[in-house]
């Protein structure tokens, strides 16, 4: 176990240190945004065009997470929101799959070794906890499944969204700053802005919705690229009042790119969860003043043409061909039919991936509430409120005991980025596909897992001087 704990989890690496990670880090994003936008600007096929550069981030993924498994976390986060550019036919040259099951086999194996070397001493919290209950319940869904390959590639990125959590939560544990993951973080927008605003100008590569054309940037659909920017959002707003000079001008630069990702996006449910995130940190703050200027705003912007052009249509639920006129009447019928499914099977579930390998449309139910009755029946529904329950109390405890101590700093600032991350959640999830979506929720477990792990960090010290 001591040349395992050296090899994955060691304070020297091949890379001298952490800093030489993060630094690598950046090289690599810097390189990524550049080559991206320049591939895209031609006619070229994506897949073969960047694939020198997605040899050389796996490589050097796979060295690192070998040798600093935080490292490795961070050099994720700063490329995973980038990866989905390379999608093509096949699962095994996934960089975004590779990527993932590195992280769930290394994460795991990382976690069991620190849990036998710590024993009682391992902290844990109730959100952890959650996230391997409702793990281990989705291991029901590949048992259940008529496709049981197809249902364990789905549970990997399930599972992969809790390793990540679990991990970070024991980073943070144990000691580790938080600056290098918000640094992580923020690296992550620069290459989805880049591709974005060449979407923008060009005209190409966007996703047509109705009258209105969306960027989607490194993403599959508009919709995961607004839920990735507002969690950011989030993170950056909560942020920006503590940090000073340089740091301060660079969490502006990730405010005004995340902002316009939202926006042009045209992702209204983005928008709303904006709104009222947005609200909640100026109370939290007690920014009274500040709140009655941004209802002022969000009065005014209801108004714009582009804004109520969007929501304009929501008050027809069908056109005269007897189609769906907005997203939300057709997620209603999807509703429906994915709870039709669930008939012949409504304790045990019918398996995971089930709604979209059953119905003509092969989408997900855009709930994710929904799919876990439907795929996991009833101890999936219940598994999966519970895990939502708790990511809201636990950082809304989190962010109260930051309050109590007078925390301030980049401490207090993530304590209130995870609390509106995980009432955006909660939200999104009634409308969206989270559940396994490990784009999006790598960026939102990582900010709750931030914080939680800053709680426990904050009552180890405090059970320490006690016994002291």
């Amino acid at each position: 176990m001591d040349t395992i704990e050296r090899s994955i989890a060691g304070g020297r690496t091949v890379l001298g240190s952490t800093r030489a990670g993060v630094v690598l880090s950046a090289v690599l994003g810097v390189a990524l945004t550049v080559y991206t936008a320049m591939s895209l600007s031609g006619n070229a096929s994506r897949p073969m065009t960047l694939l020198p550069i997605a040899l050389l981030i796996g490589a050097t993924l796979l060295v690192v997470a070998l040798n600093d498994l935080e490292t490795f976390v961070l050099a994720a986060l700063a490329v995973r929101s980038s990866l989905d550019v390379f999608r093509g036919g096949s699962h095994l040259g996934d960089p975004s799959v590779v990527l993932g099951l590195l992280l769930l086999g290394f994460g795991a194996l990382w976690l069991l070794n620190r849990r036998m070397k710590l024993g009682d001493a391992f902290p844990t919290s109730r959100l952890g906890l959650a996230f391997l209950v409702f793990t281990g319940v989705a291991m029901l869904g590949i048992l259940t499944s008529a496709k049981p390959g197809a249902s364990l590639v789905e549970w990997s990125r399930i599972a992969s969204i809790a390793v990540l959590f679990l991990c970070v939560e024991q980073f943070v544990a144990r000691g580790a700053g938080l600056g290098r993951f918000l640094v992580a973080i923020g690296m992550a927008v620069i290459v989805p802005t880049a591709v974005a605003a060449c979407q923008l100008v060009t005209r190409q590569g966007l996703h047509t919705s109705g009258v209105f054309s969306r960027i989607t940037g490194t993403f599959a659909h508009s919709n995961p690229l607004a839920y990735f920017a507002i969690f950011t959002w989030f993170l950056m707003l909560a942020t920006y009042p503590v940090v000073r000079g340089t740091a301060r001008r660079l969490v502006l630069i990730a405010l005004v790119a995340t902002t316009a990702l939202t926006f042009f996006s045209f992702t209204r449910s983005a928008w709303i969860v904006a709104a009222i995130g947005l609200l909640i940190l100026l109370l939290r703050r007690r920014s009274y003043t500040a709140v009655v200027a941004v209802c002022a705003v969000l009065l005014l912007g209801v108004v714009a043409p582009p804004i109520q052009s969007r929501f304009a249509d929501l008050g027809s639920a069908s056109q005269i061909t007897g189609k769906p006129a907005n997203s939300m009447s057709w997620r209603f019928a999807y509703w429906h039919k994915s709870l039709e499914i669930a008939e012949p099977s409504p304790i045990a579930g019918v398996g995971l991936r089930a709604v979209s390998m059953t119905t003509t449309a092969a989408k997900q139910p855009h709930n994710d509430i929904v799919r876990a009755y439907v795929e996991l029946g009833i101890p999936g529904l219940v598994s999966y409120l519970a895990l939502l329950a708790l990511m809201i109390w636990s950082s809304f405890v989190a962010a109260l005991d930051a309050g109590r101590r007078r925390l301030g700093g980049i401490e207090r600032a993530v304590t209130e980025a995870a609390l509106v991350t995980a009432i955006g959640i909660g939200l999104l999830s009634l409308v969206a596909n989270l559940m396994s979506q490990v784009v999006v929720m790598a960026y939102a477990v990582t900010i709750l897992a931030l914080s939680s792990g800053a709680y426990l960090r904050r009552r180890r010290i405090d059970a320490e001087r006690a016994k002291a």
